[in-house]
């Protein structure tokens, strides 16, 4: 028994490791780590997404010949702050029927890539209370 323990402290008595073992050990690392890697796509666009938001607000300013109403809107819960902001208005024959001091009602429709804001189209723009005779258009 002694033998074999001075053996053993010697380095005596333990196979050599081969060559073979050795590549082995290193193909099982190299295959281990690179499993262990994650591969991350890189980041695209962020998908468009179009939200609608009632709008009331009064109308401050017309912009005829630009397309826009100017409007002091109230809160828009979720989107922003009561603020006085100028709106396109697509259906230009609606200015006919606007007038500073309107009370006005209608749909801010928000197009979004993630957080940004891409647009915003003010639709379905009706008058719930009209301005004083003296601020309404005469046709």
């Amino acid at each position: 028994m002694k033998q074999i323990a001075s053996a053993r402290a010697r380095g005596e008595g333990r196979p050599e490791p081969s060559i073979a073992a050795s590549i082995l050990a290193l193909v099982l690392a190299a295959t281990i780590t690179t499993g262990c890697r994650r591969t991350i796509p890189p980041p695209g666009p962020a998908p468009a997404t179009t939200r609608d938001y009632p709008l009331v607000g009064t109308i401050r300013e017309i912009k005829k010949d630009a397309g826009q109403v100017v409007i002091r809107h109230e809160e828009i819960p979720g989107f922003m702050q009561a603020m006085t902001m100028p709106f396109s208005v697509k259906d230009r024959a609606l200015f006919d029927d606007l007038a500073v001091g309107d009370e006005v009602e209608g749909t801010l429709r928000v197009e979004k890539e993630g957080e940004e804001v891409k647009d915003y189209e003010l639709v379905d723009l009706v008058v719930r209370r009209p301005a004083p005779p003296r601020n309404r258009p005469r046709h």
